[in-house]
C-alpha cells in the first residue's frame, strides 16, 4: 500500500541531552493561532496534515450540548468532563462513565471502544492481583463513546452503528471540526482510531484554530459558541477528569486555574488553548515521542508572550529528566529552538 503524499518531516522541537551534550532529536511541526486565524507562531510546516486523534475530543462532545442531550438526561459536570478526557482508568473515571451511561439509559455492553490495561498504575495493579481483565470503562476513550451514545439515544439514532464514518453523528462531528478549523468538510481526511471511532486528518493549523475558538468563541453561530463556551469551562474546571494522575495534560489544566484548556492525542498529538480571547496551539512529534510535547509547548507559550503556569506540577513535563539505571538525573528533554 502506498503511503500517501511525502510528509514534511518538520524541524526540530526537543532535544534530549545527556551530559550537557545532544544524544537525540524530536522533529515535528507546531502551530498557534488566534481565534481570526492570525498564525501567531509555527514550527515547521503548519499546514502539514495530521490525523488529530483524541486531541479531537472536545470537538467531539460538542454535540452533548448542542442537540440538548446534556440537558435532557441531566448530565452533571464530571460526566460532561470525562465525555471529552483520554482518562486513565482510575475509580473516579469509570464512576463518570458508568453515570453518563446510566443517566442517558445506554447499557455499557454497546460501548464500542474495545479496551486496554489501564494507564493508572495503582489501577492495574489491583486489577492484575485481582485476575480480572479490564472492561471497557477502563479504556482511556470510553467516555467519549458514552456521550457519543448518549446524543444518538437522545436523538433516536442507530446505537449499533454509531462508529460507522457515514453515521449522522460522525458527519455531525466531522462539519463540526470543518465549521471550528474553517476547513472545507470534503477536504477532512478520516481513517479508524484506536478506538475504533473515526479519526479526522487536517492540517495542524486548523486544529490549532479549532481550539482557539473554543477558547474565543463570539464569532461562532450563537448556538455553536454556546456549546465550545460551556465544553471548555467544564473541560477547564476539572482537571483530574481531564486525564487522570500525574499525567500532563491534568497538571497542566490544573495548573491553568480555569484559565486554559488542553488535550493530548495518540502519537504525540497536542492541542490546547488559553481561555477568554487567547490563541490555541497544536503540535505534531514527527516519532511519536511524548517527551517532546511539553518542552515545545513551553517555548511556543513564551514566544508569543504567554508563558505556562510556573508551578511545580508541570516541571517534569515542560523539562523532562533523563535518568540512569541509579535514578541519577543526566539530562533533560529541553527545547530544540
Amino acid at each position: 500500500m502506498s503511503p500517501g503524499p511525502q510528509p514534511s518531516w518538520g524541524e526540530p522541537l526537543a532535544l534530549a541531552m545527556r551530559s550537557g551534550l545532544v544524544e537525540s532529536w524530536h522533529l515535528g511541526h507546531l502551530a498557534v493561532v488566534e481565534a481570526d486565524g492570525t498564525l501567531l507562531a509555527s514550527r515547521g510546516d503548519p499546514m502539514a496534515e495530521v490525523y488529530v486523534r483524541s486531541a479531537a475530543k472536545p470537538i467531539q462532545a460538542l454535540p452533548l450540548w448542542l442537540t440538548g442531550a446534556a440537558k435532557a438526561f441531566a448530565l452533571p459536570p464530571a460526566s460532561l468532563a470525562v465525555a471529552m478526557a483520554s482518562h486513565s482508568g482510575e475509580d473516579v473515571h469509570r464512576g463518570a462513565v458508568q453515570d453518563l451511561l446510566d443517566r442517558a439509559g445506554v447499557d455499557a455492553a454497546l460501548l464500542g471502544c474495545g479496551t486496554h490495561v489501564p494507564y493508572h498504575e495503582p489501577t492495574a495493579e489491583a486489577l492484575r492481583r485481582s485476575g480480572l481483565a479490564p472492561g471497557p470503562l477502563y479504556c482511556n476513550c470510553s467516555g467519549k463513546h458514552a456521550g457519543m451514545l448518549a446524543v444518538c439515544r437522545h436523538l433516536g439514532w442507530d446505537l449499533a452503528g454509531y462508529r460507522d464514518a457515514d453515521h449522522p453523528l460522525q458527519r455531525l462531528i466531522r462539519d463540526l471540526l470543518a465549521e471550528l478549523a474553517e476547513v472545507p468538510a470534503t477536504a477532512i481526511g478520516h481513517g479508524v482510531d484506536g478506538c475504533g471511532a473515526p479519526v479526522w486528518r487536517l492540517p495542524l493549523v486548523g486544529l490549532a484554530r479549532a481550539f482557539a475558538r473554543l477558547g474565543d468563541p463570539g464569532g461562532l453561530r450563537p448556538e455553536l459558541a454556546a456549546a465550545a463556551r460551556a465544553a471548555a469551562e467544564t473541560l477547564a474546571a476539572h482537571p483530574r477528569l481531564v486525564a487522570g494522575e500525574d499525567r500532563l495534560d491534568t497538571d497542566l489544566v490544573a495548573a491553568g486555574a480555569g484559565a486554559l484548556v488542553a488535550k493530548i492525542g495518540g502519537e504525540a498529538v497536542h492541542a490546547g488553548a488559553w481561555l477568554g480571547g487567547g490563541p490555541g496551539w497544536a503540535i505534531k512529534v514527527g516519532d511519536g515521542n511524548r517527551r517532546a510535547i511539553g518542552p515545545a509547548l513551553a517555548r511556543a507559550a513564551a514566544l508569543v508572550g504567554r508563558p505556562l503556569p510556573d508551578d511545580p506540577r508541570l516541571a517534569r513535563h515542560l523539562r523532562p529528566e533523563v535518568r540512569n539505571n541509579h535514578g541519577d538525573v543526566v539530562g533533560h528533554v529541553v527545547p530544540a529552538w
